[in-house]
């Protein structure tokens, strides 16, 4: 799984200068080292619903993911846009009670951080993916990829097992 000769890679980075503090520079940076894979290869994945409008007033999206193979979850990254108050993603596992992944309340923003995990999910088990929204604009709002859309996911860092 990893990149091939004549493959493109591209990174998308997001700036966030929520309290408009004038006069920053950037000064990020990317290096990347090619050789032999060692270790445990991760990627990221992106559980939750793609497609969905977020009425007037209060309400909730859920997404399920269907798990075709084992993994390892090392971290998450829940992510929502400016209408979300809550996200919830949870592991429902055949003839077991539900197993809380994430549970945020008080969503802001301007301050999306990652967790560390440390859990398995197997071959059948679902992941869900619920955020919570309070819409006061006046007009639904459309999942999408703009801060003015609405976005729904808990990325996870994942390897095989």
């Amino acid at each position: 799984m990893g990149i091939v000769p004549g493959e493109r890679l591209v990174m998308q980075i997001h700036y966030n200068n929520g309290a408009g503090l004038e006069g920053l520079t950037d000064q990020s940076g990317v290096r990347i080292f090619h050789g032999p894979t060692e270790g445990r290869r991760w990627q990221l994945t992106d559980p939750g619903p793609e497609e969905f409008k977020v009425p007037e007033g209060d309400s909730a999206t859920c997404g399920i993911t269907e798990i075709d193979s084992p993994m390892k979850i090392l971290a998450s990254m829940p992510h929502m846009h400016e209408l979300g108050v809550e996200l919830r993603s949870w592991i429902s596992r055949k003839g077991q009670s539900d197993e809380d992944l994430i549970n945020l309340t008080g969503w802001n923003f301007e301050a999306q951080r990652y967790y560390r995990l440390d859990a398995e999910v197997q071959r059948g088990d679902r992941l869900h993916t619920r955020c919570g929204y309070r819409n006061e604009t006046g007009a639904p709002v459309w999942a999408g990829p703009a801060t003015t859309d609405e976005m729904c996911f808990n990325f996870l860092f994942v390897s095989p097992l």
